[in-house]
């Protein structure tokens, strides 16, 4: 437990998420994905952010593909049960929750650079509370990294094993990832909630929202709260 961050331990066998994604992405050891030598090396670009080099790459559009057709469903009953049986109760109150979890891959020696951020940055509400739960060993570099309070920028990395979460405030601590040097690759999803009586049908600030946002379907996944029941 640190200022930052909380980290819980889950029942791994119960929600077997990272069962069901490595069958989706077809590799049964997710650390030991590589990004896909086949794909033109111009695709990806040092410029831009590890996480749209990331949707580059055969492994995460493999994912999506999988999670936008009917065999999808298998991983969001399973994600609404967690949510139901493990987050909802740790709040005296109703929660309402990301419908579609944001998936990340942070490959090893991705190319890109870090866009540390708070999600305040993006309209998201300032008492959303974020959970990141990795599908393998999140650690050193190739982890999540967040300032202990807002404003501080002394970056540290969550440390997460499989079978745990990190609970953290994202829309006020400056977080994100860092060029991964670790030889493992990270695979994860996070997932915001608000409690019922912080949230409201204008709970997203879209006055800064770009025209590519409005049109990107994660973007729009990190925004779409649904009340857990």
């Amino acid at each position: 437990m640190t200022n930052a961050f909380n980290i819980h331990a889950f029942n791994a066998k119960k929600y077997n998420f990272h069962e069901i994604i490595s069958d989706f992405i077809g590799i049964d050891d997710l650390s030991q994905l590589k990004l896909n030598e086949e794909v033109s090396q111009d695709k990806f670009d040092d410029s831009y952010s590890m996480y749209k080099n990331m949707e580059q790459s055969e492994a995460y559009n493999k994912l999506y593909q999988k999670l936008n057709s009917p065999i999808g469903d298998q991983f969001y009953t399973l994600y609404g049960k967690f949510i139901r049986e493990v987050i909802q109760p740790q709040y005296d109150e109703p929660i309402y929750f990301q419908e579609k979890p944001t998936h990340r891959i942070i490959f090893a020696d991705t190319p890109g650079v870090s866009r540390l951020h708070r999600d305040s940055d993006y309209g998201h509400h300032p008492k959303e509370i974020n959970y990141f739960l990795p599908q393998t060993k999140a650690f050193d570099t190739n982890t999540v990294w967040i300032e202990s309070e807002r404003g501080k920028e002394d970056l540290s990395p969550m440390n997460v094993r499989m079978g745990q979460y990190a609970r953290f405030n994202g829309a006020s601590l400056l977080h994100g990832a860092m060029p991964n040097t670790t030889n493992a690759s990270r695979v994860s999803f996070d997932f915001r909630i608000l409690k019922a009586s912080d949230y409201t049908s204008q709970h997203t600030d879209q006055s800064n929202w770009e025209e590519k946002d409005k049109s990107n379907p994660l973007f729009r996944n990190a925004h779409g709260f649904v009340l857990c029941k």
